[in-house]
């Protein structure tokens, strides 16, 4: 861990932040590309982070109020609330009708990764960040037709690190990147219990232990 790092985010740096690092340089993200991250817990919130700092116009769909308002603040230039408003439709508005040069699914859920497919572009990139034991695809839709490429990530290359961590610490910065961390728990039972009792009831972003 470089001597930069503060010690709150060397505890989520090999997690979400070195994912979602990892997911959105083989997409080839840079700064001409229009990125959408679709569930904004904590890995959805570290896809935003690094795709703003790789100077991509982000677009974040989220279900939750507090979650797309901490997309914003994270650096996400759009927050679209999927079971409000129309997503194809704004999508359409903020890309002139050309759709995303890459979607990151961090949802796991069905709808969250229908929705991915129709929002990405032809010959565009859809990264499958939230785990689910299963999920429903129109090959000919959804890939063939659009010539979409569909990647999985779970884990970032133990070769990217000294990559990821100089990236965090120089193109996200300390205090920006701690802003995943909305809850900071003594390890005590009690206190862990309580702190799993928040995140399935998404009320918290990640939660940090200390001795």
């Amino acid at each position: 861990m470089p001597d930069k790092m503060s010690m709150g985010v060397g505890a989520i740096a090999t997690d979400a932040l070195g994912n979602l690092w990892s997911t959105l340089n083989e997409c080839n993200v840079n700064g001409t590309d229009t990125v959408g991250i679709i569930g904004l817990g904590p890995m959805g919130l570290a896809g935003v982070l690094n795709a703003d700092a790789m100077g991509a116009d982000v677009v974040a769909y989220e279900l939750v109020d507090h979650r797309r308002e901490k997309g914003l603040d994270l650096g996400a230039e759009y927050a679209v609330d999927p079971g409000e408003e129309d997503a194809q439709e704004r999508t359409d508005e903020i890309t002139n009708g050309r759709g995303l040069d890459v979607v990151v699914d961090c949802s796991g859920a069905q709808p969250g990764i229908e929705m991915g497919f129709d929002l990405v572009k032809k010959h565009g990139t859809f990264a499958q960040i939230g785990e689910t034991d299963e999920v429903t695809l129109n090959p000919s839709d959804h890939l063939i037709h659009k010539k979409v490429d569909y990647m999985g990530s779970w884990y970032f290359r133990s070769y990217e690190w000294p990559e990821i961590a100089e990236f965090i610490v120089e193109k996200i910065g300390n205090d920006r990147a701690e802003e995943i961390i909305s809850h900071e728990y003594e390890l005590e039972e009690e206190k862990v219990q309580e702190a799993f009792r928040k995140f399935d009831n998404h009320e918290t972003q990640k939660v940090i232990f200390t001795p």
